[in-house]
């Protein structure tokens, strides 16, 4: 499980190299609060370069996931 970022908000940024499920689904990021997990907030990284959260499953503030979601984009 390569680490995309880690404890930047004290949040940890990954994604999974070996996800299995449906080969349809965007790439994606997932976030966690603490050590990663596999029920994370997953953002789809969309094809016209927009952003999606799939879900919120870390139950991230709406100011966390802000602040995610800006730096996901900027990088």
């Amino acid at each position: 499980m390569p680490k995309a970022l880690r404890d930047f908000l004290g949040l940890c940024f990954y994604f999974w190299s070996n996800e299995s499920g449906d080969n349809r689904e965007p790439i994606h990021v997932h976030i966690s609060k603490g050590k990663p997990t596999a029920n994370a907030t997953k953002i789809w990284l969309k094809s016209d370069g927009s952003l999606e959260v799939s879900n919120n499953n870390s139950r991230l503030t709406e100011n966390e996931l802000a602040k995610a979601l800006d730096y996901i984009r900027v990088n």
